[in-house]
């Protein structure tokens, strides 16, 4: 997501002679990780199975829970969405109703989609997001010692202490994964796979202390997951890899000089960057090699 396929951290890691299939579907729930990994990871008989876990994604499992709900997680949901306001059983038959359905469901989505700018406009709930703030705006924000920060000031009011670290853990989604993760090693067990759980950061996780020069509440959202995953991974023999530390370390080094490009997340979309690959890519190869 925004970046070239020959700057993602699995074609990387093949360019280090670590042979990898990418498996991974953006937008996806474990339960469909999963499914892929039953039709088509099992015939690779692959040595190592890596499961790559951003912070909250446990949420999806939800939609699976009732056969009626039609929605998909993420992105997969938006073009599935998108690709039914298409079908036949959305067509409209008379002339007046099916103009103005056209131009309510079709023209005026599109022209937001294409026109970010308008959607900023008229929508006050996005006065906040990275995605419409001016680098105007952000380059005379004198609150963060490097201006750049203050795009993320929205992700950063989002980053809070949880009173109860106990309703991620024993909610159903959260179980729900642990259960697809245990299926998947049982599989890879049968293989003779090992496997690895590696955890990834949110940008405003990564850029929070560096941006506002003050500790991170405890325990939040991702500390609890890391936590407790990491626990799991243990109890099942699983590698657990944890990234966010390096990507800490590194946003350390970053200045008011520093260009776009030396960032480890893309400037709007929260995915991570060229860089952002790149230092993935070398952890994993690294942590990989010292257990040989």
């Amino acid at each position: 997501m925004g970046v070239k396929l020959e700057e993602t951290y699995p074609y990387l890691l093949n360019r280090k002679g670590l042979k990898t299939y990418n498996l991974g579907v953006q937008g996806s729930a474990p339960v469909q990780w999963l499914g892929y990994f039953r039709k088509f990871g099992i015939q690779m008989k692959p040595k190592l199975v890596l499961i790559g876990y951003l912070p909250t994604v446990y949420e999806r499992e939800s939609i699976f829970f009732h056969r009626t709900n039609q929605e998909l997680p993420s992105a997969i949901g938006r073009i599935a969405k998108r690709n039914r306001r298409f079908e036949i059983r959305n067509q409209v038959h008379f002339v007046t109703t099916a103009i103005i359905y056209y131009t309510t469901s079709i023209i005026l989505p599109d022209l937001l989609n294409q026109y970010g700018n308008i959607a900023c406009m008229v929508d006050p709930r996005l006065s906040d997001d990275p995605r419409c703030l001016s680098n105007t705006q952000v380059e005379g924000n004198t609150e963060f010692t490097i201006p750049y920060f203050s795009r993320y000031k929205s992700e950063y009011d989002r980053v809070k202490k949880l009173d109860d670290p106990n309703i991620i853990i024993n909610s159903r989604e959260w179980k729900s994964m642990l259960d697809q993760f245990l299926l998947v090693k049982r599989e890879s067990d049968k293989i003779g796979a090992k496997v690895y759980i590696i955890f990834f950061p949110h940008r405003e996780i990564v850029y929070f202390e560096r941006a506002l020069n003050k500790p991170l509440p405890s325990p939040n959202f991702s500390s609890v997951e890391e936590e407790h995953l990491q626990r799991f991974a243990v109890e099942n023999n699983i590698f657990f890899l944890n990234s966010i530390p390096i990507f800490r370390e590194y946003i350390k080094t970053v200045d008011s000089k520093t260009p776009l490009e030396n960032y480890p997340f893309l400037t709007v979309d929260g995915h991570l960057s060229k860089l952002g690959n790149s230092l993935l890519a070398d952890f994993i190869f690294n942590n990989i090699k010292d257990r040989k």
